[in-house]
């Protein structure tokens, strides 16, 4: 039979021996025919079985004993994870999603296994493939799902995902396999069960054969995709720079580029964020506009246009600082990524634009935020702090929260921006006073 040949098939396909893998397990038909086909091709005690307890229906708690008891009588491993409460306040079916995949990649770090089974099919794929194309997205995730592919160390299987919903409850009638059927799918409550009910089956219904198309339609995109990828993957190799969680790239080179290949690029560097094709076009929009400055927040991202450099990371809510009396050597934090530092002046080569030097003996200072109206006086004239920031081209995020020093309500520096004529002479200074980052490195976007 057809289906009892798909696990073969899939480890030679993708040449996988694995000595552990782990199962993504619903109890549902989908997954626990998975689980039946796995257990013909490799010992169960190579099976790793994880189960979620979503804690939504009554039948819950009757799914989780049942496949702990099948997991015990087959040899299996079971570990089983229960959806925290605070889930179903936000977006439940998103939420739960991130919860299982991190549930799952704790039990795999936990055993020391590498791959991963999950039980979607093609009807599955097409249900993804018409909620991506209604919401926008990158030309692979147009295609729906992967049957196979590598990410943070672990590999994602998907052996069922050619083979029709029908094709795996036939099987499952016939080799009496058991399982549980979640009441919850046969409602519209969410958009996945809309587009199943009203799309998808009605597809199935008036075009038996429409598995066969999706998948050749899947095929085209799929071959597309690659080579856009790799165009893409060309150009953040050469243009992007990433250093402590922040990834730079240079505007002149991006809009050189097609607009197709602008938003793989941005597609790629803010994946772990899921933005919509909608949001993707906002940043392309701002990055093309002859606004020299912009900053915006979307969906926990930061983009930042500063001139040509345009930016992104991790949003982070920052403390105000008000202001802080600088007395001593030492490091004064004046946020969780930032401090000024004052040290002794060890040679002439530390002189540099984020830092000024000074001298111990006129300590203490004040360094405070900028105030509507502050002035700094050079050699030439006095000019407003904010001026000096458009003659100097100093980007939105220096702007935000600029350092300034202060001596007897005068302005001394504006740390890593512009220094006054009332900073001792060169000679006479012996301390440099200066600004340090001073987080770890951050988590990565893409």
């Amino acid at each position: 039979m057809f289906v009892q040949s798909i696990i073969p098939s899939f480890f030679d396909q993708y040449q996988l021996k694995p000595d552990l893998l782990v199962v993504g397990v619903s109890t549902g038909v989908d997954s626990m025919v998975l689980l039946s086909l796995l257990n013909q091709v490799i010992p169960a005690t190579s099976i790793v079985v994880c189960h979620i307890n979503h804690g939504q229906r009554e039948a819950s708690q009757v799914e989780e004993a049942f496949i702990m008891r099948y997991a015990q009588e087959h040899q299996m491993q079971c570990f089983v994870g229960h959806l925290p409460l605070r889930l179903e306040k936000g977006n439940f079916q998103e939420d739960a999603r991130r919860f299982r995949l991190k549930f799952f990649k704790q039990v795999m770090k936990q055993v020391n296994a590498r791959y991963l089974f999950l039980a979607h099919h093609v009807n599955d794929d097409m249900e993804t493939a018409i909620m991506n194309m209604i919401r926008g997205g990158s030309l692979s995730r147009l295609a729906g799902m992967k049957e196979y592919y590598e990410e943070d160390g672990i590999a994602i299987c998907r052996p069922l995902l050619k083979t029709s919903k029908r094709k795996i409850i036939t099987y499952a009638i016939d080799y009496h396999i058991p399982y549980y059927e979640d009441a919850s799918n046969a409602t519209d409550h969410y958009t996945r069960n809309w587009i199943r009910h009203h799309i998808v089956d009605v597809l199935w219904k008036e075009f038996p054969e429409i598995d066969q198309s999706f998948l050749d339609y899947k095929d085209t995109l799929t071959t597309a995709s690659i080579h856009l990828e790799a165009m893409r993957d060309n150009y953040i190799q050469d243009q992007v720079i990433q250093t402590r969680g922040k990834i730079e790239w240079n505007r002149g080179s991006f809009l050189k580029l097609d607009t197709s290949l602008q938003q793989e690029v941005l597609f790629e560097l803010t994946k772990k964020s899921r933005l919509s094709k909608a949001m993707i076009d906002e940043l392309r929009h701002v990055i093309a506009m002859d606004k020299p400055n912009h900053t915006m927040a979307i969906k926990g991202v930061c983009f930042t246009k500063e001139y040509d450099v345009l930016s992104l990371q991790k949003l982070v809510k920052k403390p105000n600082m008000t202001s802080i009396v600088l007395q001593e050597m030492k490091d004064y934090p004046i946020s969780e990524d930032w401090m000024i530092s004052i040290h002794k002046k060890r040679c002439n080569c530390e002189c540099n634009s984020s830092n000024i030097w000074y001298n111990s003996t006129m300590l203490p200072l004040v360094a405070r935020c900028r105030r509507d109206g502050d002035e700094i006086e050079f050699d030439y004239g006095t000019k407003k702090v904010k001026r000096c920031f458009i003659d100097q081209k100093v980007g939105q995020s220096k702007r935000k929260q600029p350092i300034l020093l202060e001596k007897n309500g005068r302005i001394l520096a504006i740390l890593g921006v512009a220094s006054s004529k009332h900073l001792p002479a060169l000679e006479d200074c012996d301390i440099v006073i200066e600004l340090k980052e001073t987080k770890n490195e951050s988590e990565s976007l893409h």
